[in-house]
């Protein structure tokens, strides 16, 4: 039955002509759920583009029942195998990832979720935007529907060009909107993992940029740091993802947007050892010296990231400092040359640069050459007896954001929008506000 030529199209052609005919619509309906258990069918459906004329049921249609069936019938599209991930990414143009992924999980659901008002870090979706997508919709379906009829053996269909995207001023990483995201980053994600890969890959594509958007590099950094702070477990899968030896490279002579995205960056991922194990692997230390040595305005950060670094003890890391001669940088800055002392916190920098000189003379493998090397110098004999832990005190830097609630849940259905500024506090970090 699935393979009787011009069959889907037939009944395709019929769905449309007849889709005020409730009881005619739900019969075609039953017959499509059949028919789609086919791979074929599905892959018959894309091609025709069918699944336009089941998205016109669900948003156009006045019927309940019938919205609901449609959607069925999408989501069980989107699940096949073969097709499925190919009918997403087409449903991708006409509805928000949320939606669509709404659609797939949860068919039923999705129809409250889709006449509803949502303003979240992953749905931003309005009555504007919903009366846009049904008239452009029915509009493109009747073209379709046109071309069908012409040629009804055909095997493919030419499809009308897709509406424009909505919301082109937002900025979207992994379904979620950054902007939104950036004043609430304790909202519970459906897919951190997903949306923490692509800050990464959208972060290291920006920094190589010409020209560099700054504000959209901040912004990044911003949600970035938000969501590892937010979802500490997450810092543990960076080194999976493969990024870490990007930063890295992309740190080396980098200007000071990106060396202050990186470092901020680097900062947060020194506290897992797993990360500072991907670092041992790669050329971490010379580009973090660059940093020490050519941006001013990041000693601070830049000194607790190596103190940070070395308090895991890696030998790599240790012998990647000595090779980068990063001794002698560090005693440099303890005896006031570099800038230190024109520094705010210069008593806590030098803290950090001392806690990190002698972590690295405690290295199983290094350490004792480490050691010998300061020994020669005058100007570690005035710090290496001292306590230095009183000059650091809780880590401002550790502040990404505080008093944001985490949002629990997936999405709600009815009325939702982000809190009022008055009620949310939201700290700059201290890598924005070098």
């Amino acid at each position: 039955m699935a393979a009787t030529p011009g069959l889907l199209s037939h009944l395709l052609l019929t769905l449309h002509a007849t889709s005020g005919d409730v009881a005619n619509v739900e019969v075609l309906l039953e017959a499509l759920m059949s028919l789609v258990s086919h791979a074929t069918t599905v892959k018959e459906m894309l091609a025709k583009g069918g699944y336009l004329f089941l998205l016109d049921l669900l948003c156009n249609s006045s019927q309940y029942q019938l919205r609901v069936r449609a959607a069925e019938l999408l989501a069980r599209l989107c699940n096949d195998k073969l097709s499925g991930p190919r009918v997403k990414l087409a449903l991708d143009h006409f509805l928000p990832p949320t939606l669509t992924d709404s659609l797939r999980e949860a068919p039923a659901s999705s129809i409250g979720l889709f006449d509803s008002e949502q303003e979240n870090p992953e749905l931003l979706w309005n009555q504007n935007q919903r009366v846009q997508l049904m008239s452009n919709v029915r509009v493109m379906c009747q073209q379709l529907y046109q071309s069908i009829r012409a040629n009804p053996l055909a095997q493919t269909t030419p499809l009308p060009p897709p509406p424009p995207i909505m919301n082109t001023r937002e900025i979207i990483v992994g379904g979620v909107y950054l902007r939104l995201f950036a004043l609430n980053t304790g909202w519970n994600l459906r897919k951190p993992k997903h949306f923490l890969s692509g800050l990464l890959d959208e972060g290291l594509r920006v920094m190589g940029a010409t020209p560099l958007d700054t504000p959209l590099l901040d912004l990044i950094s911003k949600c970035l740091l938000g969501l590892l702070q937010a979802q500490p477990n997450l810092i543990d899968l960076v080194p999976s993802l493969g990024h870490i030896p990007r930063l890295c490279c992309q740190l080396s002579s980098s200007p000071l947007p990106v060396s202050k995205s990186i470092v901020a960056t680097l900062h947060i991922l020194s506290l897992s050892e797993a990360c500072v194990g991907s670092m041992s692997q790669v050329d971490c230390i010379g580009p973090i010296k660059y940093v020490l040595t050519s941006h001013q305005s990041l000693l601070s950060l830049t000194a607790e990231t190596l103190a940070r670094i070395f308090a895991a003890k890696k030998d790599k890391i240790v012998k990647q400092a000595i090779d980068a001669d990063l001794i002698s940088t560090l005693l440099n800055l303890l005896s006031g040359q570099g800038g230190l002392e024109s520094c705010d916190n210069a008593s806590t920098v030098k803290a950090h640069i001392v806690k990190a000189l002698k972590s690295m003379a405690q290295s199983a493998m290094y350490g004792g050459f480490v050691s010998a090397t300061l020994d020669k110098s005058s100007v570690w004999s005035a710090y290496k007896s001292q306590n230095h832990d009183l000059f650091i005190g809780s880590s401002q830097s550790n502040a990404y954001l505080t008093g944001v609630p985490a949002t629990a849940g997936y999405l709600t259905q009815g009325n939702t929008s982000m809190p009022s500024s008055k009620k949310w506090r939201l700290l700059t970090p201290l890598y924005l506000s070098l």
